[in-house]
């Protein structure tokens, strides 16, 4: 009798791990990465720029990374081939004051498409 209850007991346990593992793994995989976008480009970018940089408002390099995540037209993910390229150009630009430029982008063509049209 005792070997009957514990078989029924080990097959319950059997069956409850087989659809709570699955069902767990998959709630975890379609779960939505809780970094925000900013960190997500700041990991991205962690091999050419560090974190205290990125945390340095005034910084060409934090701009521009401001500039990707909020401003950018292209919308880029961090994964993107073309995002250190963009944005080596873009701390360029911060960096030699090109926000202030009398010449500056007026008419929104940074960001429209990639980075080799921009005139």
């Amino acid at each position: 009798e005792r070997s009957s209850i514990l078989a029924c007991v080990v097959l319950m346990l059997v069956v409850v791990a087989a659809v709570v593992v699955p069902m767990a793994i998959v709630l975890t995989r379609d779960r939505p990465d809780p970094r925000t976008a900013k960190e997500l480009f700041e990991e991205a970018l962690s091999g050419i720029t560090d974190l205290e940089t990125f945390n340095d408002v005034s910084s060409a390099q934090s701009r521009a990374l401001d500039w990707i995540v909020n401003m950018d037209k292209l919308r880029l993910e961090p994964e993107n081939d073309n995002l250190i390229q963009r944005y080596v150009l873009m701390v360029l630009y911060f960096g030699m004051s090109g926000d202030v430029w009398a010449w500056r982008d007026k008419s929104g063509i940074w960001g429209e498409g990639p980075e080799c049209e921009w005139e």
